[in-house]
């Protein structure tokens, strides 16, 4: 798969259980939320469903906003480059 050309990256993150990873987050490149959840549902399939119409992550953050918060310190488990 190509590489986005966007600069944009929208974080999602993770509780402590029943979703894709436990605690931390996941950074998409990607200049809208629907298009980084797009790529989250192609990268885990069935996975990324917690139940129907609700995806497995907590909230989702543009870069601007998850940099003013603390969780940017945690762990980053994967960073989602790939055009879809």
């Amino acid at each position: 798969m190509s590489e986005d050309k966007t600069d944009n990256y929208i974080y999602f993150t993770f509780g402590s259980k029943g979703q894709v990873f436990n605690g931390g987050y996941i950074k998409i490149k990607a200049d809208l939320v629907a298009e980084a959840q797009q790529k989250f549902i192609k990268k885990y399939g069935d996975k990324a469903w917690k139940h129907e119409g609700i995806l497995s992550y907590a909230f989702h953050y543009t870069e601007k906003d998850f940099m003013q918060t603390s969780m940017q310190y945690g762990i980053c488990h994967e960073v989602i480059k790939w055009k879809i």
